[in-house]
């Protein structure tokens, strides 16, 4: 009986995508930065992360004060309301 000779699987050239940023307005690839400008870039991205909790902080408070308020007024209305 004759062998069968296993079939080597065909290469493919692997296909990557080059990740690109826009700058006001213009795209950039990554590749093809300066590490300064990446550091500068991960530095805009950490800070906008920053503002974006704090946004949510501040909503959160926002909330909050809102509720005490409510309940400022509440007992002030069960009390009499009474002005000194």
């Amino acid at each position: 009986m004759a062998k069968k000779s296993a079939k080597k699987p065909k290469k493919f050239a692997k296909q990557t995508k080059r990740q690109k940023i826009t700058i006001d307005g213009i795209e950039h690839y990554l590749d093809n930065l300066s590490d300064d400008a990446k550091n500068q870039i991960n530095n805009i991205i950490f800070v906008d992360t920053q503002i974006q909790q704090l946004k949510s902080e501040g909503a959160v408070v926002d909330t909050a004060r809102l509720g005490y308020t409510r309940a400022l007024n509440n007992e002030l209305s069960q009390n009499g309301g009474t002005h000194s």
